[in-house]
């Protein structure tokens, strides 16, 4: 499967100033995530994430108390808490905190740890969301307390989600391959890690239909290659029932698993020949005990390799991948048509003048496939997501393009219950010598590829998406990753309404009535200027002011009493250098006739 690098641009998720500035005199100890966003929880189910706090210092650190406080404090659990401890020099102590929302809107609390000497804060911020119409929305952060990584996603027989992926475990410099079972409110329910010395990874999953899973990846743990494809299956509850491993002289990876036509499984990957580096797609078929029935390789010269693979109405299949010209190393997209015995019936490729890759595909209602990725060759970045129509017979029939000036994909496109289409992958929202960040993006356009309507997710760092699917009628469920929410990467879990909002209100991490609304700044990017708009109901007291990445206070724009209503001011940062800075809303209102200290924050990005 294509790796996506991750994006951001317009509807990035919020951080309050309020737990993000810390204190800059000298600390002993550190907090992270700060603040720790729990995401946004459907009622009826609950969050936990891990918050570190890690003693900085070469001596002890006393700990007094770790507490709770806030109007919402109800609402989060430390499941852990020691109370009083001590921390030895460089040691780290782990908080399990569980939010459980009971009413819809945003919920926050304050992590106060004290020392003998300091007191410590985080902010906790998370949202209760709601079922409505029988659409389940949420957004989720997952994963061990190490780097975590998702590949692939399926929809379980209980109505739950299996993921499968890598991490590392703590005392291990090599990922494992990681599979996670979740409920259908995306709440896991169980892990397990799999993996031996060195490199072990997961790229797929089947779920039978007794409940059990068919996992493939690849590993160098297992067999004499370097790296071997592996088969791994596994019961309703993750214990293994049995293994195989396919050893040979060449590297060989696996990306994907599907049924067999006529019982059995068949595998997709690449192979590589040690001795001269060239590679080719690797397609295999095994029976239901795991044991080899055949294995075939495709390619030229250059370098093939094999993602998706699709069933065909003859028996037969069809892979995407790439393939490149060995005397540039350009890749194009790779299509090729097998029989039922993995004999090459034909094979097509395509793409322009630089590079072009679509592993991922889907197929659709007209018989035909929709193929994403990205090209370099098209569009007006220089990479953009790729989304390409071919009809049954390999036959390009349309493609376009979507994002920005640099690097975006698709991980994956699917076909939405209109005939049209849905996107995700990853945006390019700042780009420099020094920082490249990106966010989730997620792309509807109509049965043609036109836009209906694009939106984006994620923090202050880096966000992308490898799959979706369909979870339900007008509901979908991304996997990707997050850079932007912990310490460590991520599994990144969003389930969307067919509008592409979380809530049933709108995509606002703010989820403002329009009685008090802080907007996105304009332009953004910017330089030097750029205009930010903001509303209040009734005669308030308002501070507006710029922070930068340390938290560290750069212009005060508003401090003072203001009228209700609809207000403007421009941002001038003539003087400040490139980089991300963060605007605060603070809005008191005078009368106490509603809410009283209201805190709104967005971030925005200035290039020069």
């Amino acid at each position: 499967m294509m790796k996506i690098k991750k994006i951001y641009l317009e509807g990035i998720v919020i951080f309050l100033l309020s737990g993000f500035l810390f204190n800059l005199q000298s600390q002993s100890l550190s907090i992270t995530p700060k603040p720790t966003y729990m995401g946004k929880i459907t009622i009826g189910s609950s969050a936990t994430r891990d918050v570190s706090i890690f003693n900085i210092t070469g001596s002890n650190v006393n700990i007094t108390s770790i507490s709770l406080s806030g109007t919402s404090a109800s609402k989060f659990v430390i499941n852990n808490n020691p109370g009083a401890v001590t921390l030895s020099p460089l040691q780290e102590l782990v908080l399990k905190i569980t939010y459980t929302p009971t009413a819809m809107g945003k919920d926050i609390s304050m992590l106060e740890i004290k020392t003998s000497s300091q007191t410590f804060s985080d902010s906790l911020i998370a949202y209760g969301s709601i079922v409505l119409n029988d659409v389940l929305t949420f957004e989720r952060i997952i994963g061990t307390s190490e780097n975590d990584s998702g590949a692939m996603i399926r929809k379980t027989n209980d109505g739950g989600y299996i993921i499968v992926g890598s991490t590392t475990k703590p005392d291990e410099n090599y990922p494992d391959a990681y599979i996670l079972k979740t409920d259908r409110f995306g709440a896991p329910l169980w892990s397990k890690i799999y993996g031996g010395q060195y490199i072990d990874n997961a790229s797929d999953v089947l779920v039978l239909n007794d409940g059990s899973f068919i996992v493939v990846g690849t590993s160098e743990s297992y067999g004499t290659g370097t790296n071997d494809v592996y088969v791994r299956k596994l019961n309703s509850n993750g214990d293994e029932i049995w293994f195989k491993s396919f050893t040979t002289t060449y590297d060989e990876g696996c990306g994907a698993i599907i049924n067999a036509s006529d019982g059995g499984y068949i595998l997709t990957g690449s192979t590589k020949n040690t001795a001269d580096k060239s590679s080719n797609a690797l397609v295999m078929k095994i029976d239901i005990n795991g044991n080899l029935v055949w294995k075939k390789d495709f390619g030229g010269n250059g370098g093939e390799g094999a993602g998706d693979i699709l069933a065909t109405n003859d028996g037969g299949y069809i892979f995407s991948g790439s393939t490149s010209d060995p005397s540039t190393g350009i890749l194009d997209i790779y299509l090729v048509k097998i029989d039922a015995s993995g004999n090459k019936v034909w094979e097509k490729s395509f793409g322009g003048a630089e590079s072009d890759a679509a592993g991922a595909m889907t197929a659709t209602s007209d018989g035909g496939y929709i193929l994403g990725g990205y090209t370099a060759s098209y569009g007006a970045g220089s990479k953009d997501a790729f989304m390409v129509k071919i009809d049954a017979a390999g036959n390009h029939q349309w493609y376009k393009t979507f994002g920005g000036i640099h690097s975006d994909g698709f991980g994956r496109v699917i076909q939405t219950s209109d005939g049209g289409y849905i996107g995700v992958g990853s945006i390019n929202a700042y780009f420099s010598q020094q920082f490249i960040f990106d966010d989730l993006l997620v792309v509807r356009t109509d049965s043609q590829g036109n836009l209906i309507w694009q939106k984006t997710f994620g923090g202050e760092k880096n966000d992308g998406a490898s799959e979706i699917l369909r979870s339900g009628d007008g509901a979908y469920v991304i996997l990707g990753g997050t850079g932007s929410f912990a310490p460590k990467s991520k599994i990144y879990l969003i389930g969307i309404n067919d509008d592409g909002n979380i809530t049933r209100i709108e995509d606002d991490s703010n989820e403002m009535s329009s009685d008090y609304y802080l907007s996105q700044n304009y332009p953004n990017p910017f330089n030097p200027t750029t205009q930010i708009n903001f509303r209040t109901k009734e005669e308030s007291f308002v501070n507006l002011s710029v922070f930068n990445m340390l938290g560290q206070k750069v212009r005060t724009l508003v401090n003072g009493t203001i009228d209700g209503g609809d207000h403007s001011k421009v941002f001038d940062a003539s003087n400040l250098a490139s980089g991300i800075y963060f605007y605060r809303l603070e809005i008191t209102n005078l009368n106490k006739s509603e809410q009283n200290n209201l805190v709104l924050t967005k971030k925005m990005i200035l290039i020069k």
